[in-house]
């Protein structure tokens, strides 16, 4: 009620035993946008204990028996910041940092 607005565009990559791979590109950058964002519409992020299902879900469950998954990385949140751009605060220099993204093997499990 009391919120600032907040808009992420939202595009489908993939839908894998009733998950789905999403892109989030935001035009705002509000703290746990995304996770409410997917929550409002009926589809939280997968292991989200806060605005998901409350508790680990099927997802990780099910991977937890799949050897192709590497130690705890099938019990985290279901998000991550593939490219992330910035202004540094004190010198003002365009950042712009990526990261590979670490949950690709649940893709290939599903």
């Amino acid at each position: 009620k009391n919120g600032n607005p907040a808009v992420t565009h939202v595009s489908g990559l993939g839908h894998f035993k009733g998950y789905a791979y999403i892109e989030c590109v935001l035009e705002t950058g509000r703290t746990h946008q995304i996770r409410v964002h997917m929550q409002s519409i009926g589809h939280p992020l997968v292991n989200d204990v806060i605005y998901g299902l409350g508790e680990q879900d099927d997802f990780a469950k099910t991977l937890e028996n799949e050897q192709k998954i590497a130690g705890d990385r099938h019990k985290k949140l279901g998000l991550h910041a593939a490219k992330v751009w910035m202004r540094h605060p004190l010198s003002g220099e365009e950042l712009i940092l990526e990261s590979a993204c670490d949950f690709l093997a649940w893709i290939e499990v599903l």
